[in-house]
């Protein structure tokens, strides 16, 4: 299980949109994927109301991923979590500054 949409710096991450936004992501599930010949399953987990568990939800494993690209890879794995976020975006973990690392020459979003 890896955290795809947490930025860690720039190593190992590329800039890739998440809702248009240049967002530093982790190239390691593509990475990985590709080293071990795996297939990549999406899940997210919900908490249920009045905190009275959670729910996990499992998707189908992602098609034609990975591919050569993790550029390409990483604005996959964006547009997941995007349509994600939209589902329930009350749950999604707004603390962790998503875009402290920029590219050159932008501007800091905090």
């Amino acid at each position: 299980m890896l955290a795809a949409d947490m930025d860690h710096g720039t190593s190992g991450s590329v800039f890739a949109a998440l809702f248009d936004v240049p967002a530093c992501t982790l190239t390691s599930v593509s990475r990985l994927a590709k080293l071990g010949g795996a297939r990549v399953v999406p899940f997210v987990t919900e908490v249920l109301p009045e905190f009275r568990g959670y729910r996990l939800t499992i998707f189908e494993p992602l098609e034609n991923y990975p591919t050569d690209s993790e550029s390409h890879d990483a604005r996959t794995m964006n547009a997941f979590l995007e349509q994600q976020i939209l589902r329930f975006p009350e749950q999604y973990y707004w603390v962790h500054r998503r875009f402290k690392h920029r590219p050159a020459g932008m501007p800091a979003v905090y």
